[in-house]
């Protein structure tokens, strides 16, 4: 299968390698990411450890230690192929960790994409109209970029069950792999945790962590946790079949209503080498 980007498919950054869960005290498990052998181990003290062994035709190689923390209930592993260390840390959602949310619902793909192609869905305004449940274009009502990381707000209003609700989504990418989201809509709100994995060079795994408000009514509660996931799965997996077969456009020509794609693509260069940065432009 013929590689479609003409940059690396391993930028530097963050990435979720497993659930903090998985991972008992004096045990290891292994895992692939990013063209590699990882090993997690987890010492009787909970400290976690990551090391990785790249994978090439002769074998595994040398041995390297990464970055790693654990947050929100997740292991994170800080990747970055000439050595460099990490310039900011991965974000942390205290509702992830309160009784006044909801218990975390767990999903996972993984897809033939690259993980910059998560990035630019997010500023793909009129797709959310096109291929989700969204009544309208949504509207931009901001958008930031601060070092490594940028951040996207827009509302518009969205068909759940035959009923139009207004819906505001708050977005933060915090480097290219690990994103996180606030969303308001009635009658619940969401706080989301979507992390962006390149397995090898084709493959990207992607896992979405979510939690939902409660409130004091128990049917409330159930009827959300029973047409969440549904919901959220539903709309996500829409995205898979244009991202596997999309063909990637050094300067794509945007319509109206696009988002600052070209912006992005801009802040993505701090991920890649010199040399694949060239490519990005």
């Amino acid at each position: 299968m013929t590689y479609r980007y003409p940059f690396t498919p391993f930028p530097r950054g963050w990435y979720r390698l497993a659930y903090g869960h998985a991972i008992k005290r004096g045990c290891a498990r292994r895992v692939r990411a990013l063209g590699c052998e990882v090993t997690i181990r987890r010492r009787q003290t909970g400290e976690l450890s990551v090391t990785a062994r790249q994978i090439n035709r002769r074998g595994a190689g040398a041995e390297e230690a990464w970055p790693a923390r654990e947050e929100n209930g997740i292991v994170f592993a800080y990747f970055d192929a000439e050595g460099g260390k990490p310039l900011i840390d991965v974000p942390v959602m205290k509702e992830f960790q309160s009784d006044r949310w909801s218990r975390v619902f767990k999903f996972q793909w993984d897809i033939r994409v690259h993980v910059q192609e998560i990035a630019e869905n997010a500023l793909d305004l009129p797709h959310f109209s096109i291929l989700h449940t969204y009544a309208e274009v949504p509207t931009m009502t901001a958008f930031d970029i601060d070092g490594e990381r940028f951040r996207v707000a827009m509302n518009s209003h969205h068909n759940v069950m035959g009923v139009k609700n207004r819906i505001t989504m708050d977005i933060t990418y915090h480097g290219i792999g690990v994103v996180t989201a606030k969303v308001w809509t009635r009658p619940v709100e969401i706080r989301v945790i979507l992390t962006s994995t390149p397995i090898d060079q084709e493959h990207l795994q992607v896992n979405i962590a979510v939690v939902h408000n409660k409130t004091r009514s128990r049917l409330r509660n159930a009827a959300v946790a029973m047409t969440l996931p549904y919901h959220i799965r539903t709309e996500f997996e829409r995205d898979i079949p244009v991202w596997e077969n999309k063909v990637y456009r050094a300067n794509p020509l945007l319509c109206a209503g696009d988002g600052p794609i070209h912006k992005v693509r801009k802040w993505a260069r701090q991920f890649y080498s010199p040399a694949d940065a060239a490519a990005v432009a």
